[in-house]
């Protein structure tokens, strides 16, 4: 019985994909290879301004399909004024008082997120363990942190166009709770890691020697659009399982 369901789904995708319908128990969905790493790795090395632009436009577009905005500006002073316009005018959903916390990373570095936000009022917590203290309690101590702010700012290894999605490396300093516990996430990436589609991607991370020196890290998160839900009554609900709002910045010279 669940060889003929497996068989009968499959060949339900088969159809949906345009392939003929003949097939065992399991039928492949990919008639031949999948296109050759290196080509891919030649497409993304070899893209012109003008194909860069349109992976711009078609992230855009995607990214307006599922309630994910997207802000392209041209150095990290433009960045940081976005964030603050965000901060200005959003409300924290629990609580009254606004509260940010961001990854230790040199792009933020760069924004300087805690001065930008000093005569606002708004604290800022940067995810960077004090050597200096006990790394248990510290590890609490950014738990808390994360869990009072209402915006969560990270950066982004790689963001791909076709799906809208921004692929996050967890490390030291780049916790995956700013990305999921606050209600609004911001991703603030360097346009330089935009990739077309899944396939460069994961050529990328598999062909690149920089990018196979670095590896997929103990976690790496794929997030395509703010959490949503349909589970119960089919009654959509967001912010379910992680922020309600998600904004991608992109830093484009």
């Amino acid at each position: 019985m669940r060889n003929d369901r497996q068989k009968s789904f499959l060949l339900k995708v088969r159809q949906a994909l345009g392939k003929p319908a003949e097939g065992g128990s399991s039928p492949s969905l990919f008639d031949g290879p999948l296109d050759d790493p290196e080509a891919r790795l030649a497409r993304y090395r070899e893209r012109t301004p003008r194909q860069r632009q349109a992976l711009l436009e078609e992230l855009k577009a995607r990214a307006g399909a599922v309630a994910m905005g997207v802000s392209v500006v041209g150095d990290a002073a433009a960045a940081g004024t976005v964030i603050r316009d965000l901060v200005l005018q959003t409300v924290p959903e629990w609580g009254s008082r606004k509260r940010v916390v961001a990854w230790d990373h040199p792009l933020l570095d760069e924004i300087g997120l805690a001065e930008l936000l000093a005569n606002d009022g708004v604290p800022v917590t940067i995810t960077r363990l004090d050597e200096n203290r006990d790394a248990a309690s510290e590890r609490r101590r950014l738990r808390r942190e994360v869990e009072s702010a209402y915006i969560g700012i990270t950066s982004a290894d790689f963001v791909v166009a076709h799906t809208a999605t921004m692929v996050l490396r967890s490390r030291p300093g780049h916790l995956r709770s700013v990305s999921l516990v606050p209600s609004i996430h911001v991703c603030v990436a360097d346009a330089n890691r935009l990739v077309a589609d899944l396939g460069e991607l994961y050529a990328r991370l598999q062909y690149t020697p920089e990018e196979k020196k670095q590896g997929l890290t103990n976690c790496l998160t794929f997030i395509s659009a703010p959490s949503k839900t349909g589970d119960i009554e089919l009654v959509m609900v967001d912010g379910a399982h992680g922020p309600r709002q998600v904004q991608l910045v992109l830093i484009s010279p």
